[in-house]
């Protein structure tokens, strides 16, 4: 009587196939995590600077008369800078997280970003992908964002 079975060499094949697959698969998921944060947060920095753009045209069709900012904080033009750029993005800007760092631009402003300033002219943002390898910038590290009220740049920063 012939029984059918796996011989051991079989079983041996089929193991190190496994194992050559796994170690293929498993560093791609391993940054899932970093990459998916360093995305939201280019995301939110995108709608950032798209709302600084629309106000800064909205400024200068209605020649600096007008009200901007979300429907919470309808601020006006004494909030702006001369050029027509926003002086400030949020409520307050403190080392700490908080939902008030962006809340004059966005209706939900998220609530892992905090911000930092010496100067009131220049503010730095940073998102939750902080310090965290960019792969997309080599070894690059993305330090956060960079907002100049003056010329109304909110740009990422780098080492």
């Amino acid at each position: 009587m012939l029984k059918k079975a796996f011989t051991f060499i079989e079983l041996i094949f089929v193991i190190v196939i496994i194992g050559i697959l796994s170690a293929v698969a498993i560093p791609k998921f391993r940054n899932l995590t970093t990459n998916s944060k360093i995305a939201a947060e280019k995301a939110t920095a995108s709608s950032i600077q798209t709302i600084i753009e629309d106000t800064h045209g909205e400024w200068s069709v209605n020649e600096g008369h007008f009200t901007w900012g979300n429907s919470k904080y309808n601020l006006s033009e004494e909030n702006l800078t001369f050029n027509g750029y926003p002086k400030k993005l949020g409520e307050k800007c403190s080392n700490t997280k908080s939902l008030s760092n962006l809340n004059y631009i966005l209706k939900s402003p998220p609530t892992d970003w905090s911000c930092s300033t010496t100067d009131n002219i220049t503010f730095y943002f940073y998102g939750p992908a902080y310090g965290k390898k960019d792969p997309k910038h080599n070894n690059k590290k993305n330090n956060g964002w960079e907002y100049n009220s003056s010329s109304g740049k909110f740009q990422e920063l780098f080492n």
